[in-house]
Order: structure tokens, then sequence, then C-alpha cells
């Protein structure tokens, strides 16, 4: 399997579909194991959180992302976060194999609506997605397109494989 189409298959058969383990500092960790790779998604927080994605080629790390995001908290009271955060999974479910960072550039479902922007190749990416809301307004949610959630996330390769 070349590493790209492992990545992507990894990111569909962690977070999305997994809790994972929390480590003794509180980190919530998932792990995705086939043939010669290795994957690690190591995450800090729940509505706002910082996490590292590491993939390893026969014990050498050779590819990474790190993240940091959330839901905004004055959003927080007037939505319902379990479903923010299934859409959020069922986005994650769909990471296109090409160019697998995050979701799919643009997606829709109930309440919200999904944008991710990437820029960059597969060895030296960056980008970012957000959640915006596209239900009947409510409190602070008085337009559709209120940003509910914002992620930044960079990556590439690592190692002895150069930016490519």
């Amino acid at each position: 399997m070349e590493l790209r189409a492992f990545v992507a298959e990894a990111k569909k058969n962690t977070y999305p579909v997994s809790e994972g383990v929390t480590l003794p500092d509180g980190a919530r960790e998932l792990v995705y194991e086939s043939g010669i790779f290795r994957y690690r998604d190591r995450y800090y927080g729940s509505t706002s959180f910082v996490g590292q994605e590491i993939v390893w080629q026969d014990g050498v790390p050779v590819w990474a992302m790190n993240y940091h995001g959330g839901i905004y908290e004055r959003f927080r009271a007037h939505i319902d976060v379990p479903e923010l955060i299934a859409f959020l999974k069922s986005v994650l479910r769909e990471v296109p194999q090409g160019r697998p960072f995050r979701g799919l550039e643009s997606f829709a479902q109930g309440n919200f609506v999904y944008h991710n922007q990437a820029h960059g190749p597969f060895p030296h990416f960056r980008g970012h997605e957000m959640i915006a809301w596209c239900g009947e307004a409510r409190g602070p949610l008085s337009s559709r397109g209120s940003v509910l959630y914002r992620l930044v996330y960079h990556g590439g390769y690592v190692g002895d494989r150069g930016l490519g």
C-alpha cells in the first residue's frame, strides 16, 4: 500500500468510528496499523482541542499533521454539540484519498454545512476547515452561515523525504 492511501484508510478507521483510549496525561489516542505502516492520532481537549497525527513506515516517522480547533464558546449553549460532533465524524469518514488531510471540500447535512480549504501537495500542506449553521435562526444563530467551529492544520513529510 502507498503512504497516501494508508493515511486515508487510517483516518477513516480512527476518529470517525472509535473513541480511542485516554492516556495518563489526559490525551486521547487512536492507533491504526496495516502492513509496514502505523498511524497515531493523539489530541487534547474536546470542544477546543489540539492534536498531532504521525505515520511510521517500518518504525520510522515519515508523515505528520498538526491541528488545532474547536467549537466557538458563544454557540455551545445554542446547538446540540453531540449532533455537531456526529456531523464532523460523518464528514471525516469521507476523507478524500488524493488529499487525505481532513474532509471533502464541502458537505451539508441537517443543520450544518462543512467547508475545507487545503493548500499545497501531500508532502507539504496547510489548510483550514469550518462548520457553519444552516438551520433555522435561534438565539445568536440569527443567520444561516454563522460559523460554529473552525480548525487549522498543517503537515507533510518528515525525516529524509524532504518536502517533495
